[in-house]
């Protein structure tokens, strides 16, 4: 289908942008373009992917409210983890932000939720989460992002991502499975998955990066 293929032109210099043919028809040249259910732009990032799934889930957060007859917090956070979260952790190894700003307008959803559960709204934000046992949206990222990690070292995925990673050779503290971090140049490598986990994960402690 021609009319549904687009041209992505990623570079930095974006004056000249070639023009391509598919079957005599001009391939249009776009912006911003939704792949698999992620959107990323010409320069490699993902605000308007941020941007458009927050506003989702602050719609469907706020339809939960209006809709469900009880306020039970039990059932209310049930819904929310069923019908809000996935919105906000689909594929967050591949868009997860590390600016605050980004991070912010994330954490936001949650926040604004659980602000309006019945006998929470007099609490802090880092108090609700206590006492709802909930950990906040960033550490499910930074868990996400962990648990891809995993599977990519110990092969439970495609060999794609396998390349991007290198054992270090230096093993004087830590665990033996401790990765090397690559100099990078540009924001979009520096925040990418392979440069972006290494930190916490050559954190971990021995018997979780062993662990089969």
């Amino acid at each position: 289908s021609i009319n549904k293929c687009k041209h992505l032109h990623i570079s930095n210099d974006l004056h000249e942008v070639a023009i391509y043919f598919l079957k005599g028809q001009v391939v249009e040249n776009v912006e911003t373009f939704c792949d698999l259910g992620v959107m990323i732009d010409n320069k490699l990032r993902f605000n308007r992917h941020i941007l458009y799934f927050v506003a989702r889930a602050h719609q469907r957060a706020n339809i939960i409210l209006r809709c469900f007859i009880t306020r039970y917090v039990g059932v209310l956070m049930k819904a929310f983890n069923t019908y809000v979260l996935p919105l906000l952790n689909y594929c967050s190894p591949v868009w997860s932000p590390s600016y605050k700003c980004d991070v912010e307008i994330i954490e936001k959803v949650q926040r604004r939720f659980t602000k309006r559960l019945q006998g929470l709204c007099d609490l802090s934000y880092s108090e609700r989460l206590n006492k709802l046992n909930i950990p906040t949206l960033e550490l499910r990222r930074i868990h996400n992002d962990l648990c891809m990690c995993f599977k990519v070292l110990k092969g439970f995925t495609l060999d794609c991502l396998t390349n991007d990673f290198a054992f270090s050779n230096i093993n004087t503290r830590g665990h033996s499975f401790k990765l090397v971090k690559e100099h990078s140049r540009i924001n979009c490598r520096l925040f990418f998955f392979t440069n972006r986990v290494i930190d916490i994960w050559n954190s971990l402690p021995e018997n979780v990066v062993t662990c089969n």
